[in-house]
């Protein structure tokens, strides 16, 4: 399994998954990717893309918007207008939220 979490202006947070279920190795993993089925080598192999959104904050045209996002292991962590939250993916659940300090400049 690959993911990624991107940050957005409009405040989402987003975990993208991508599930490879099938006997083709790396080969035919890309190639289902780009449409061309199997490698030839093996078996059959299908993608699927699974998407969850992980935080819904303000837009950047409210003051929001995602500002930074870092990923170490199982855990994403990511920067908005009001600080800096933390979260495991491995289990789902939200770690940490540290609040912006008081007349910080952003």
């Amino acid at each position: 399994e690959r993911a990624v979490a991107a940050g957005f202006d409009d405040g989402r947070l987003v975990l993208s998954r991508l599930q490879v279920a099938g006997g083709g190795g790396v080969t035919a993993g890309i190639s289902s990717l780009f449409g061309g089925g199997s490698s030839g080598g093996g078996g059959s192999v299908s993608a699927k893309k699974v998407d969850s959104v992980l935080y819904q904050g303000t837009s950047a045209a409210d003051g929001g918007g995602i500002l930074a996002v870092t990923w170490r292991g199982g855990l994403v962590a990511w920067a908005d207008a009001t600080g800096v939250r933390l979260f495991d993916v491995e289990s789902m659940s939200r770690i940490a939220h540290v609040d912006r300090p008081a007349g910080a400049n952003g």
